[in-house]
């Protein structure tokens, strides 16, 4: 069997079903995000694609909204 495990700074990178699956979201609804550029930031390493964690969680955080309102991050949203 082959091993398509791939690590960056020690840390598991994780496959698309894996992403999807923390974001409960279908793995075709990543692939539409990551063509359409709307999606968390990925490795493509060959012809596999990978997710770091920690781009996981800046995505998750990035979506932060204070109200329905909102169009934009709070952090931007403080700025404006």
């Amino acid at each position: 069997m082959v091993d398509t495990t791939f690590k960056l700074d020690g840390r598991q990178l994780l496959t698309e079903a894996e992403t999807a699956n923390i974001l409960h979201i279908e793995v075709a609804t990543l692939r539409r995000w990551r063509w359409s550029g709307d999606g968390p930031r990925f490795l493509k390493i060959g012809a596999a694609v990978r997710y770091h964690p920690d781009r996981i969680l800046q995505f998750i955080l990035a979506a932060e909204r204070q109200s329905t309102s909102d169009t934009k991050p709070e952090a931007e949203s403080a700025n404006a």
